[in-house]
C-alpha cells in the first residue's frame, strides 16, 4: 500500500485473512506513508502465521519522511507471526517526522514472536511518532527474544507513548 510522495493509499479490507504470506518488511501487508498518508481500514481481519524477513511479521506501518500511516484495524487476530528482527506481529515506524499510531479496537494478538524485540508490536518514533491507540485488547503468548514480550516502544528522538485502555497482557 504505496502512498508515498504526497499520495494516498488508503483501502478497506473486511472479513478478509492474510495467512502464510512473507516478505522483508510486513510479511502481508506493507504499508508505506512516507511523504503521503497510508491509513488502510481493517474490519474482521486474521493475520496468521506469516512471516518478516526483518520487521513486521504481519504488518510494517511506515510513515517515514514527514508521511502518516494510521491504520485502524477492529475485530482484528493477530496468530502465529513472526519476524526475525522486530514486531513479531506488527511493526510500527514514525521515522524522520512522520507518524505511524494505528488504532487497534478488540484486536487480539496471540503466538507472535519477534527475533529481537516486541514479540507482538514494536513502535518506533525514531525522530516522528508511533503511539498507537488500544481499545480492548488481547495480548497472550507472544515472544520476543530481546526485550518486550508483548509490546516495546522506543522513542529513539521521537515519541512513542502508547494509550491502553481494557488491555489483557498475559504468558508473553
Amino acid at each position: 500500500l504505496d502512498g508515498h510522495a504526497g499520495g494516498e493509499s488508503s483501502p478497506s479490507f473486511s472479513d478478509v485473512e492474510f495467512s502464510g504470506n512473507s516478505a522483508t518488511y510486513g510479511g502481508a501487508i506493507y504499508s508505506y506513508g512516507a511523504s503521503g498518508d497510508s491509513s488502510p481500514t481493517y474490519n474482521q481481519v486474521s493475520f496468521l502465521n506469516n512471516d518478516a524477513a526483518d520487521h513486521g511479521g504481519a504488518v510494517h506501518n511506515d510513515g517515514y519522511n514527514g508521511g502518516a500511516s494510521y491504520g485502524q484495524f477492529t475485530d482484528a487476530v493477530f496468530t502465529g507471526n513472526t519476524a526475525a528482527s522486530s514486531g513479531g506481529a506488527v511493526f510500527n515506524d514514525g521515522g524522520t517526522s512522520g507518524a505511524s499510531s494505528p488504532t487497534f479496537s478488540d484486536a487480539t494478538f496471540l503466538d507472535n514472536t519477534a527475533g529481537e524485540s516486541g514479540g507482538a508490536m514494536f513502535n518506533w518514533g525514531d525522530s516522528g511518532e508511533s503511539s498507537p491507540t488500544f481499545q480492548g485488547a488481547t495480548f497472550t503468548n507472544n515472544d520476543a527474544t530481546d526485550f518486550g514480550g508483548a509490546l516495546y516502544s522506543d522513542g529513539d528522538g521521537g515519541s512513542s507513548t502508547p494509550q491502553l485502555t481494557d488491555v489483557t497482557i498475559q504468558l508473553s
